[in-house]
């Protein structure tokens, strides 16, 4: 049982209701909902993450379950497989992070050098400036910041998760998938009624 209770669409403040509903998955909501001042911000920021990056998204979800498993974050792994098989992940790929000791050794480049990136983030807390030149060299600046910005957040909200005791979910559905990957659901349209008159 989580450690925080969950806010809902009755008991959190009016300004929250858009987040509630819309196929996002509840309980993350519910929880960093209590930071009223924080989740719409920082809810856009997670959305812009999976829809307006340059980055491949195939590649960014492949990063995204290796940080959920290395940092073992249930919920982060159900809710981002779900989204990474919407977006053509295939069963052999989520597998082989899922179950090989050093996933990064079965997949090419640039994927190999973006997971072996994201173990070192998570287990170090920086990267080596090898892995880091060679994604440069790769993605460009552009696409190698947004993974490390991607894979900075998901770890972050792992350990948000992991703190609060998350409980289970079930993974959120190829239409919800689909709206978040394209920016129209929760934070997104949250935040276009709040800029209407």
């Amino acid at each position: 049982m989580a450690r925080i209770s969950y806010l809902t669409p009755e008991t959190a403040p009016p300004a929250l209701a858009g987040l509630f509903g819309d196929g996002a998955p509840a309980h993350i909501v519910g929880l960093l909902g209590h930071a009223e001042a924080n989740v719409v911000p920082l809810s856009a920021y997670m959305v812009s993450l999976l829809s307006a990056q340059q980055l491949d998204a195939r590649l960014r979800e492949l990063c995204i379950l290796y940080i959920a498993r290395l940092c073992a974050c249930t919920y982060e792994w159900t809710q981002h497989e779900a989204i990474a098989r919407t977006l053509g992940v295939a069963d052999e790929e989520v597998a082989r992070i899922r179950e090989l000791e050093q996933p990064e050794t079965a997949f090419d480049t640039p994927a190999a050098e973006a997971l072996a990136l994201c173990a070192q983030m998570v287990r170090t807390h920086s990267a080596e400036a090898d892995t880091v030149a060679r994604l440069e060299q790769t993605l460009g600046s552009r696409r190698l910041m947004e993974l490390l910005l991607a894979a900075n957040a998901y770890i972050g909200l792992a350990t948000v998760m992991n703190a609060c005791a998350i409980d289970p979910e079930p993974g959120m559905s190829q239409d919800a998938a689909r709206r978040l990957a394209d920016g129209t659901m929760g934070a997104a349209v949250l935040k276009a009624a709040q800029r209407a008159p």
